[in-house]
């Protein structure tokens, strides 16, 4: 499974910010940019992806805990996945329409 696409919808100080990782030949990406860019909040949002956001997390500072949400596209061969992950204790993955994916956490195993 890859990752093709990081939506940091609001998480740290980013709102509604995609960030593309095309597939390529060696399927590579690097990350780099000046301090305070974001570089470690959108590495940070891909852990709260995929295990979830964890209760006091240090990446609410302009959106407030119960507003916090990142999304993916995730790639495993010709399929594609669009997830939310929300802030939350219960259902906290969701789809596209924001209703809880049907399979859960299960679906990130593939």
């Amino acid at each position: 499974m890859r990752l093709g696409r990081l939506d940091l919808i609001r998480f740290g100080h980013f709102t509604d910010r995609p960030l593309e990782l095309p597939a390529g030949q060696l399927d590579f990406h690097i990350v780099f940019g000046p301090n305070e860019a974001g570089k470690s909040p959108a590495l940070a949002a891909i852990a709260d992806l995929l295990f979830g956001i964890p209760m006091h997390s240090p990446y609410n500072f302009l959106h407030d805990y119960a507003s916090m949400q990142v999304g993916a596209c995730l790639e495993n061969g010709g399929d594609a996945l669009e997830v939310i992950r929300r802030k939350g204790n219960k259902d906290t993955l969701l789809g596209p329409d924001g209703l809880p994916v049907q399979g859960g956490e299960g679906l990130l195993l593939g």
